[in-house]
């Protein structure tokens, strides 16, 4: 089923997201590499350190991604997350493309992230939208997709 994407945006995430950010994160913390707990003060860090964006629908905050570790052309997606009541439903793919919008309005033309091995439901949905394996490593495969 594809989520009613009419009202969906993506904003850049703030200080006031944090809290949402660092709850979501340990909800989903399964899915990550690292197993370890957020906290505020790191995802303040993080929100410092990438151009983090809120997925909504109607002011309610659904997800986010980040774009970060930018180079010339090149960038890292990641800290892609959904609230769990949304996921499979299409929401990741339109975010997605959100994402590769706002990349390239930043001159990025190459987008690379890093996946659990075993997560296959992510791994599906960087296929479908693009990206490829490019390196693999114990646990995890780097993907990067050509934009």
């Amino acid at each position: 089923m594809m989520p009613e994407t009419f009202g969906l945006k993506a904003r850049r995430a703030n200080a006031g997201d944090a809290d949402f950010l660092t709850d979501l994160r340990n909800t989903l913390a399964s899915g990550f590499l690292s197993q370890m707990r957020a906290t505020r003060q790191k995802t303040l860090l993080l929100l410092a350190g990438s151009r983090t964006y809120i997925i909504e629908r109607k002011g309610q905050r659904l997800g986010s991604f980040a774009l970060y570790n930018q180079h010339n052309n090149k960038a890292e997606f990641g800290r892609f997350m959904v609230v769990p009541e949304e996921q499979r439903n299409g929401l990741g793919a339109w975010a997605l493309d959100k994402a590769f919008e706002l990349a390239q309005a930043q001159r990025v033309n190459r987008l690379t992230l890093t996946v659990r091995e075993d997560n296959a439901v992510a791994s599906n949905l960087y296929t479908k939208q693009g990206f490829f394996p490019v390196r693999r490593g114990p646990g995890y495969t780097v993907m990067e997709r050509v934009l």
